[in-house]
């Protein structure tokens, strides 16, 4: 693929990323640029585009032209559309570093999708008045999140990940919770579903399986998280 299709592709893929973020199908986006669904798909998978029509999509995606070409630094206010151009870009790389407290999700087990879900929508914002079309982004989440821990396997990605000491053991503590006014069984069990996933990470630790490294870092980590993206190219 040569530059110019590789910048169409890129733009298709912040596109898509955008357009899932605003949960909008293609149709929907379609029938706001008075075009048919397939010309919507084309462009997601990287046909060049007219910039009249990229400044038509900003505006239904309520984005910039800037942010769709990519210019300077990429910002998504929306998790599913962060997520996805996330997934996309993994997609494309041969090894992710990364620390992402208390550990990358492409290194959790098959059971932390339901407790993640379960504890995001705890931890629902007052301004979530409707209960289901918060749970519906909150499923597009844990999907996309899904998506890449299974490109992860397939693909055979290499993952750094740095793993922080206390903030594990905070999360020992706390357990997996949304909120703290949880009845004490409750708590219970989620201190053993966070001791669950740290277990997990134990074994990957013991067995180092190929293309994984975890790092163990004892002292205090700026509260950041970071994850850097290497390809054959950058």
């Amino acid at each position: 693929m040569n530059a110019t299709s590789n910048r169409f592709a890129e733009i298709g893929e912040r596109l898509r990323a955008y357009r899932m973020g605003r949960g909008l199908a293609a149709e929907q986006v379609a029938e706001r640029l008075g075009v048919s669904r397939a010309a919507v798909y084309r462009i997601e998978a990287g046909e060049v585009v007219k910039i009249e029509t990229l400044d038509r999509l900003a505006n239904v995606l309520e984005t910039s032209v800037g942010s769709l070409l990519g210019l300077g630094v990429e910002y998504y206010a929306n998790a599913i559309s962060y997520f996805e151009r996330m997934r996309q870009i993994e997609e494309k790389s041969e090894q992710v570093i990364a620390h992402f407290p208390p550990l990358s999700y492409l290194l959790t087990s098959d059971n932390y999708a339901r407790q993640l879900k379960q504890t995001l929508i705890e931890a629902a914002p007052s301004y979530a008045e409707d209960g289901k079309d918060y749970e519906a982004e909150i499923d597009a989440i844990v999907a996309v999140l899904d998506e890449r821990k299974h490109a992860r396997h397939r693909r055979h990605l290499s993952v750094v990940n740095f793993v922080n000491m206390p903030e594990i053991e905070r999360w020992l503590k706390l357990g997996l919770v949304g909120r703290f006014d949880l009845p004490a069984n409750e708590i219970v069990e989620r201190r053993l579903a966070a001791r669950a996933e740290i277990e997990h990470l134990i074994k990957l630790i013991e067995h180092e399986p190929m293309g994984i490294q975890i790092g163990l870092i004892e002292e205090p980590l700026p509260n950041i998280t970071f994850q850097l993206f290497r390809t054959s190219e950058r």
